[in-house]
């Protein structure tokens, strides 16, 4: 009777819950679908233990914590248990490690990813930590940020859950091949505690009403939106002192125009970019001349059964290669003109069996560096970058020693070619925190080898530089030329 008390003033919470995970577990793989351990322990040794449980604590009693001290435990991994506490804490060599769904830096508690949703914060952190007595107070030893999705409590937590799957194993990795010193020279490890918010709890029914009511009305208007066109459009301008007004390439109805990159080629400029149909359920890589801002005639200059987007166009040893997005094919293809700029042919296969997006390539240094957001199976796509390197451009190509290099929704995703600023690289990536390319921050590659990398970004472009954007996450520039894409909202027509 008391249990069923306690549970009254949180009934609409634990009613929302469950109804959540049922309307939306079929929507993609199911992070939480439980599943048997015991095929993977084989004969490993096991201990079993009764922790003392307070109210909300468990401790262990000293008899478990000798026999588990016995097995001298590099790292233990919290799987289970509530908030554990005590000398357990120092039984292996480098912690207890556990992953907290959260950024312990704004929220400590629970629910897992609810509070985002309910404050209307766009970002959705997460935490691999060494766990201290101190509640989600731990040594940070991984930190990722994901875009917040404020239609389901279920769709929030299911790509967030997939992803931060593998942060135990890529610190092991770690740990393996460097040892503990590389842990304590973690930026995340070193960092003051100044969290002040509280602990927070299980929402009230009165809590839960508002939410639902925000929730609902926020369904109602992507709703609405969906009877819109969401259409990407491609802008021009010169480049000069004075920034010039865009010049606008605008595709009929049920098309879009997207991820512009730029080409000059003997005092002429080219821009080629996506062109996807949304009859034909894919995209092509298109061309264009551009003759005083403006784009001439538009002609389709590769296509393929399988979808086709963000083209990367450069020139090397008197040639010209182009590496288009093909992450449904799960590759990465390396394409070079037969005539410039209209008939490319297959060259070579970069990267096999790997779902990477908008791959952008990088001379520096005497090697080859490809840029490119890695989804993990079931994760998202916007969150990760991954850094490959070879010492040509047909390979090999190797991953790099700490990929994902970035974790971060901010920042990770390419969003066009990388260019110097004086001796200074900086690296466009798309920001998705509010939204699948919302905006684009530049980044100032600070370290560059195959040991490390680091970035700071310096500067952003949000999507105001013309009416009606609703987001921008392409930039391609040359020594004439600009361009840029957006996109915007329109009346639904026909679909071509």
């Amino acid at each position: 009777m008391r249990r069923q008390r306690a549970a009254l003033p949180h009934r609409l919470w634990e009613w929302y819950e469950a109804a959540d995970y049922r309307r939306f577990r079929h929507g993609g793989e199911d992070s939480f679908t439980i599943v048997d351990l015991a095929p993977l322990l084989g004969s490993a040794n096991v201990v079993v233990v009764s922790p003392l449980r307070t109210k909300l604590v468990d401790r262990f009693q000293d008899e478990d914590i000798a026999r588990i001290k016995q097995a001298d435990l590099d790292v233990m991994i919290r799987f289970g248990f509530r908030i554990i506490k005590g000398d357990i804490l120092g039984a292996a060599r480098y912690g207890v490690w556990s992953i907290h769904h959260g950024d312990n830096r704004a929220y400590r508690g629970g629910p897992a990813l609810f509070w985002e949703m309910y404050e209307r914060n766009p970002q959705s952190g997460s935490v691999l930590q060494i766990l201290t007595d101190q509640l989600d107070g731990g040594r940070v030893i991984y930190r990722s940020t994901s875009a917040t999705n404020f239609a389901s409590l279920h769709k929030n937590r299911r790509e967030t859950y997939w992803k931060t799957a593998e942060f135990i194993t890529r610190r092991l990795t770690d740990l393996k091949c460097e040892g503990g010193p590389f842990l304590e020279r973690l930026d995340t490890y070193q960092e003051a505690d100044t969290y002040a918010r509280g602990i927070y709890r299980r929402p009230t029914n009165t809590q839960m009403v508002r939410f639902l009511v925000r929730t609902a009305a926020y369904r109602l208007e992507q709703k609405l939106v969906s009877l819109l066109e969401d259409q990407w459009i491609v802008a021009i301008r010169p480049r000069s002192d004075r920034p010039a007004p865009y010049t606008f390439m605008e595709p009929p109805s049920g098309r879009f125009f997207a991820d512009p990159c730029l080409a000059e080629d003997n005092g002429r400029t080219f821009v080629f970019f996506e062109d996807y149909a949304h009859r034909r359920g894919r995209g092509v890589i298109a061309c264009a001349e551009i003759h005083d801002a403006k784009a001439g005639k538009i002609a389709t200059v590769l296509e393929r059964d399988y979808h086709l987007s963000y083209p990367f166009v450069f020139r090397w040893r008197d040639a010209w290669w182009m590496v288009p997005e093909t992450s449904e094919r799960r590759t990465v293809e390396l394409y070079r003109a037969r005539r410039f700029p209209t008939d490319w042919v297959l060259e070579t296969t970069l990267l096999h069996n790997v779902n990477a997006c908008d791959a952008t390539l990088l001379e520096w240094n005497g090697r080859w560096w490809m840029f490119a957001t890695i989804c993990v199976p079931g994760g998202p796509t916007t969150d990760e970058l991954s850094l490959y390197y070879a010492d040509t451009l047909f390979g090999p190509w190797h991953g790099h020693a700490r990929n994902p290099v970035i974790s971060d929704v901010r920042h990770a995703r390419s969003a066009g070619a990388i260019f110097r600023e004086g001796d200074t690289l900086v690296r466009p990536a798309q920001d998705c925190s509010r939204g699948y390319g919302h905006a684009i921050t530049l980044n100032r590659i600070d370290c560059l080898t195959d040991l490390e990398y680091r970035e700071t970004t310096i500067a952003t472009i949000s999507p105001t530089w013309a009416p009606r954007m609703r987001a921008t996450h392409t930039l391609a520039r040359t020594v004439r030329y600009e361009a840029i894409d957006g996109r915007v909202l329109r009346w639904r027509l026909t679909r071509g």
